[in-house]
């Protein structure tokens, strides 16, 4: 197919992602054997693009060896990340937690509203920034 400079790839589901740095698209196309339908653009106009990477509760591990879901749940309260084996302060898993909105509490798990923020848009997007001179 006619793809001009393909960079980072995902898979979700059963479709491929990928970003076009020339083109400043976002495409995807379905992995599945047999389909023949063209790529979809998902999101254009977009500057800088170097990669792709998809967050979704469905693609993390289930199991004890992920620290995020240990004790059957997450031990943050918004995001987790998770390290593997050997990265962490007592060289086991580890993870860390962060805030999608707020900024993260003292105790590292929860997150606290940010009061004071200003808010802009370029010609592409809505972007917010904290103005705690403390975060």
């Amino acid at each position: 197919r006619n793809l001009p400079n393909p960079m980072g790839i995902a898979v979700y589901k059963s479709d491929v992602y990928w970003v076009d740095r020339n083109l400043k698209v976002v495409f995807k196309a379905s992995k599945l054997p047999g389909n023949t339908s063209l790529p979809t653009r998902v999101r254009t106009n977009l500057d800088k693009l170097r990669d792709i990477a998809i967050f979704d509760i469905t693609n993390q591990p289930t199991d004890d060896t992920n620290p995020c879901r240990k004790y059957g749940s997450s031990p943050c309260k918004q995001l987790c990340f998770a390290f593997p084996v050997g990265l962490g302060a007592d060289q086991g898993p580890s993870f860390r937690c962060d805030c999608a909105i707020g900024n993260i509490s003292k105790n590292g798990h929860d997150c606290e509203f940010v009061n004071e923020y200003l808010i802009f848009s370029t010609r592409t997007e809505v972007r917010a920034i904290n103005l705690d001179p403390h975060s």
